[in-house]
């Protein structure tokens, strides 16, 4: 049975301790126990988005042999070879390809599509958070998303450095971080409430005068890895 395999740009798997070659038939010992035991592919590329994300990792055609036992979105094979690695452009090809069937499956599969940059005008909009937030990610429709409902997806537009004078007085602290973060106001941010926006903007520079004080001890770390007040900050409580 071919199928589809992902493993880490070394070649390495995330689960585990194995790392794979092109060519070389795997086989186990023992019985065949669904991630216990076993050599774990996909019949269908988009399935592997669930286990490694597509984009950001390498994918091989293989061909598995012997017992097998389907788990749901994966199948556990008793033997593997992997025949041969995919190209960005083979994989972005067959998304291209079935994207109508992909588009009505699980949140993962549509934000596959969206790392391919497909469908975008239609997933902007997708019910799950995370696949509005990778629409940001690639710098789509940032007008519309600024708005979202969701706090992970404002800080994936405030990430790409959008909207940045309205996002610096949004609710979330963390878009207010991911704002300073981009080092934008910072003469603002320097008081905000929260620690994290504070400690954002220590990570810039700035204003460690007045931060080297901090009542966060994790703001007075950030100040510290800048060389600022290590005369002072030597005798910090914490």
């Amino acid at each position: 049975m071919k199928g589809y395999k992902a493993l880490n740009m070394d070649m390495s798997s995330a689960y585990g301790d194995m790392s794979y070659e092109i060519g070389k038939k795997y086989t186990i010992s023992g019985d065949l126990v669904p991630c216990e035991n076993g050599y774990h592919f996909c019949e269908n590329l988009e399935d592997i988005e669930k286990h490694y994300t597509i984009s950001k990792s390498r994918i091989f055609k293989v061909e598995a042999e012997g017992k097998m036992i389907i788990d749901e979105d994966k199948i556990c094979a008793e033997s593997i070879i992997l025949l041969r690695e995919l190209s960005k452009e083979e994989i972005r090809q067959y998304f291209e390809d079935n994207q109508k069937q992909i588009l009505m499956k699980n949140w993962y599969h549509r934000k596959a599509l969206v790392d391919q940059e497909l469908c975008l005008d239609k997933l902007v909009y997708d019910e799950d958070f995370d696949v509005r937030k990778t629409v940001a990610e690639q710098g789509y429709c940032l007008n519309v998303l600024i708005n979202d409902k969701d706090w992970r997806v404002r800080r994936a537009v405030a990430r790409q450095g959008y909207g940045l004078n309205i996002l610096v007085n949004d609710e979330d602290c963390d878009v207010r971080a991911a704002v300073a973060r981009q080092g934008y106001g910072l003469d603002i941010l320097v008081n905000d409430e929260n620690w994290r926006v504070r400690r954002a903007v220590a990570e810039q520079g700035y204003g460690l005068d007045v931060l080297i004080n901090d009542e966060d001890w994790y703001v007075r770390k950030a100040v510290t890895e800048h060389g600022y007040g290590l005369d002072v900050l030597i005798h910090d409580k914490n």
